[in-house]
């Protein structure tokens, strides 16, 4: 007979919801590395960055943690455990399910597109499964209008589309390739592609939070809500619809830590065998750029480092992996307001490879009416600059004089307001007047430095 205290653990295991129980659901910051790491986002998301950041270093996490806002209106935060829009990096898991089918001999990378989508017209035979998952097999001049509500209707319109070049003669990047490699993912398997995926990849790997688009609920406070805007309005993210020329290429929603245990999975080659893993780790030959869905490069310092990033105009997400280094870096953002990816992309590994950070100062509050008494237009003989306050920010109206209008001037005080771009992480400060900010100067980039009068 069980004891009382020996049958505890079990007892609360079976209280916990799957999220207290899931390792990879919980927001955690360990050690010094962790907190420089947190330190450093803590301070973008200061500036407007929101999303989950998980960076693991020898299979320890040392950070995994949300910021900002999963739904605004309703003022849920992100969590380690929040679902984001992971766009293309969906192209990784049809990516291995190729390789899967491969090991299997059920297809073969070498074998023709027609071969298992029936006969393409003349001048559009002799594309190759291969090319396709290299973005090299010419087959669909970019912008082409294919339907997307069945698969048999898109592949019909990719078949009518002139050829946009020979096979294997040049690289370009094309969700409509990948969505044809769901269709044939689809005729190989005898199940749908998101069944393929739910059972070959997701339930191995262990991912608890993966869905699709369609899948996706709106009111559920797990899943994040997508943003974008100006300054001037953080405006609700439009429509993304789950259609054929995006199924394949897009669509999956995750969990940062999910796409980790995937990750992990490959490694462990619990859903490839070593010479598929070994095939997808290995860079791609020119003219690709790009094989089943990451890109495989070597740094300058000799090792591999493989990335995929996903993004649309209200989600975007990255993996950074460094096998050499053991470091993985997975992060997703639900607010495209600002566009994060250069700045993460180079801060978080600078940190944690090169114990190197991106300096930025403190956010101050700062009353409204202290705001408000900084609006206006400001001039010198040739040029002005409108002003107009935000909440919690100052922003500027289009100038001629370059001060950037689409960035969030935060303050440090009630003199000091200092704006960062993410997407080419350029600073721009201005410098108010102590005396109710009758006259402003404005430091750009390049140092410049202008003066202007109210």
């Amino acid at each position: 007979m069980i004891s009382l205290v020996a049958a505890l653990p079990i007892l609360l295991g079976l209280a916990q919801t799957p999220e207290q129980s899931d390792s990879l659901a919980r927001d955690r910051v360990t050690g010094p590395l962790g907190a420089r790491l947190d330190s450093q986002v803590t301070r973008f998301a200061e500036y407007g960055f929101s999303g989950t950041v998980l960076v693991v270093r020898d299979g320890q996490i040392v950070l995994l943690k949300g910021y900002g806002l999963a739904d605004v209106e309703r003022g849920i935060p992100n969590t380690a455990a929040t679902r984001f829009e992971m766009n293309s990096m969906t192209k990784m898991f049809t990516g291995v399910a190729i390789l899967q089918l491969a090991a299997q001999k059920r297809l073969s990378l070498s074998d023709s597109v027609e071969r298992y989508l029936g006969d393409f017209p003349s001048g559009k035979q002799g594309a190759t499964i291969q090319q396709l998952v290299t973005h090299t097999s010419g087959l669909i001049v970019k912008g082409s209008e294919l339907a997307g509500d069945s698969r048999a209707a898109f592949v019909r319109d990719v078949k009518r589309t002139p050829r946009e070049s020979a096979p294997g003669e040049r690289y370009r990047y094309t969700n409509a390739g990948f969505s044809l490699l769901a269709a044939i993912i689809e005729t190989v398997s005898g199940e749908t592609y998101e069944e393929y995926l739910r059972r070959h990849e997701f339930a191995p790997a262990g991912m608890r939070t993966a869905r699709f688009r369609n899948e996706a609920p709106t009111n559920d406070a797990r899943f994040a809500h997508g943003y974008v805007g100006t300054p001037a309005a953080l405006e609700p993210g439009p429509p993304n619809p789950y259609v054929w020329g995006t199924k394949g290429a897009g669509g999956v929603w995750a969990s940062v830590g999910d796409i980790y245990r995937w990750l992990v999975a490959l490694e462990e080659q619990r859903i490839l065998a070593d010479a598929q893993w070994r095939l997808l780790i290995t860079p791609p030959v020119p003219p690709a750029q790009e094989a089943f869905g990451w890109h495989v490069e070597t740094t300058p310092e000799g090792s591999l480092r493989i990335m995929k990033g996903g993004g649309s105009d209200d989600f975007a997400s990255q993996l950074l992996y460094y096998p050499s280094e053991h470091v993985t870096i997975v992060w997703a953002s639900n607010n495209l307001r600002q566009r994060w990816r250069r700045t993460l992309n180079q801060a978080l590994p600078d940190i944690v490879l090169a114990d190197s950070s991106f300096s930025l100062p403190p956010v101050a509050p700062i009353a409204r009416a202290a705001l408000d008494e900084r609006q206006g237009r400001y001039a010198s003989a040739q040029d002005s600059l409108e002003v107009h306050a935000g909440p919690g920010y100052l922003y500027a109206t289009a100038n001629r004089l370059d001060v950037p209008t689409n960035v969030m001037f935060f303050p440090q005080d009630g003199s000091h307001f200092t704006a960062f771009d993410p997407a080419n992480r350029a600073v721009t400060c201005l410098e108010f007047s102590r005396t109710g900010g009758r006259s402003v100067a404005i430091e750009f980039p390049d140092g410049r430095r202008v003066s202007l009068q109210r």
